[in-house]
């Protein structure tokens, strides 16, 4: 019953959060920021109450993934859940399987372009961020002072693609260039997807004001205006802004050939197919 919402990290699952919500939530197709909990990240401590205190360890933590799937979804009612983690096996266990999950939407971004994302919102250097997105064994580690937080196992960029593209259920993949250049066609292949599920109906007006209020511009704007839960801060303690550029691109004027070769090299197989080279 479960339909995920999975991507790499830095690769618009937050925007695609909002348009889903957007959709779902109003009537109007007008967004309210403070509804993307609608769509809450599956690793959180709140999920895994009951079953374990640990935060930190990814192999203690992967024994509980599917008892806490299964009880959010004890109701018997889709549940659209956001997550970075790969689906893989950690000590066999399993992130997910065909019976709990019904569906994935895998929003997935040039990899050189995440590595400028993630390089700003993480605090890391290009180099830094880079050797992340190329390490089979990376992981996103809860941070101490945030006591929500859960860690997640991300796998390399790669890894993390094609755990998700080859699950034997329902797959919809959405490259985050269309998703900014081609919205309106991937907004409305989105809903398609969906009524696979359930009914979601909509109109112009609801889709007009869907494609407005979804805008990284009006985002970012409102991120400016009411704050943004999701957003992080540096290592000296800035905040730093969640909706930053969300240029499709912009890795052409800040990555270092030699940075950009390397990514081409590791991840030519998945670029090509997508596009990317």
């Amino acid at each position: 019953m479960i339909i995920w919402v999975a991507s790499y990290p830095k690769s618009g699952n937050t925007l695609l959060r909002s348009i889903l919500c957007s959709l779902i939530s109003s009537d109007d197709g007008v967004l309210d920021l403070k509804k993307l909990n609608l769509v809450p990240n599956f690793s959180q401590k709140r999920f895994f109450e009951g079953l374990t205190h640990e935060r930190i360890n990814i192999k203690e933590i992967s024994k509980y993934w599917m008892a806490a799937q299964k009880r959010i979804i004890k109701n018997g009612k889709y549940r659209l859940l956001k997550s970075h983690n790969a689906n893989c096996h950690i000590n066999n266990n399993s992130f997910t399987n065909s019976e709990i999950t019904a569906g994935v939407i895998y929003i997935v971004r040039d990899p050189r372009d995440v590595t400028c994302s993630a390089s700003k919102h993480f605090d890391l250097s290009l180099e830094e961020a880079k050797n992340v997105l190329l390490d089979q064994s990376a992981q996103t580690i809860a941070r101490k002072n945030i006591d929500h937080e859960i860690t997640t196992f991300l796998g390399s960029w790669s890894d993390n693609y094609n755990s998700w593209k080859s699950f034997n259920k329902k797959v919809l993949v959405m490259k985050y260039e269309d998703l900014v250049l081609k919205k309106e066609d991937s907004v409305l292949k989105l809903v398609e997807f969906l009524n696979l599920f359930f009914p979601l109906k909509i109109n112009k007006q609801k889709l007009e004001n869907c494609l407005k209020t979804t805008s990284f511009k009006y985002l970012s704007s409102m991120e400016k205006s009411e704050g943004f839960r999701e957003s992080v801060r540096s290592k000296d303690e800035k905040k730093i802004q969640f909706f930053n550029k969300g240029l499709v691109g912009n890795w052409m004027n800040i990555l270092s050939p030699k940075i950009s070769h390397e990514i081409e090299t590791k991840f030519k197989v998945e670029m090509t197919e997508l596009g990317y080279l």
